[in-house]
């Protein structure tokens, strides 16, 4: 199972219990660079992404 929340919900905390839940983490409304490396660098399983701004 996945939980998918708005991706300023996603947080060290919230990643670390989802996986304690066994439920992947795939947030959604991204659209700056900074915010995918965030959620990379949390470890979330996949992200959706709005109209990206790489600058």
């Amino acid at each position: 199972m996945e939980w998918s929340p708005y991706y300023t919900d996603v947080t060290g905390e919230t990643v670390a219990e989802a996986l304690a839940l066994d439920l992947k983490v795939g947030p959604w409304g991204l659209s700056k660079h900074s915010d995918i490396q965030r959620m990379a660098a949390l470890g979330v399983f996949s992200s959706t992404v709005s109209g990206p701004d790489w600058g």
